[in-house]
């Protein structure tokens, strides 16, 4: 099996990250890159490659311009208002419209459009 790898995953270096409302060390690291990589070729999995380029058309397909847009200029942005960054938050959501009730088709999408509806005092287009 190849495993796309870059050096670049060792950029990944923070100093906490907000779980259960706790800041605790992050787990992301470049220690934990090296264990992954070690735990892979005590296994047989040594075949690295680097990735490719694939560019915004698979992008493209399922978000809009204005959206890629923002994509492009939010790190900049979160940096300029945010500039401690010795943080991260992580969270995941199990659901997708999988997880819609019965007769009831729709739910997660009206909740993912929900969180970007502004937040405090921004409004939604502000936010966004």
């Amino acid at each position: 099996m190849r495993i796309i790898y870059s050096d670049d995953h060792r950029l990944h270096v923070g100093g906490k990250e907000l779980i259960a409302g706790e800041l605790v060390p992050q787990f992301e690291k470049p220690a934990r890159m090296d264990m992954v990589l070690g735990q892979l070729a005590a296994r047989g999995f040594a075949d690295l490659a680097p990735p490719e380029p694939i560019g915004l058309a698979p992008a493209r397909r399922v978000h809009g311009e204005d959206y890629l847009d923002f994509l492009a200029g939010a790190w900049a942005a979160w940096a300029a208002e945010v500039p401690d960054q010795s943080f991260a938050l992580a969270f995941t959501f199990e659901g997708g419209a999988a997880q819609d009730p019965e007769g009831k088709a729709g739910c997660a999408q009206m909740l993912a459009r929900l969180l970007d509806e502004g937040a405090g005092d921004l409004t939604s287009d502000a936010f966004q």
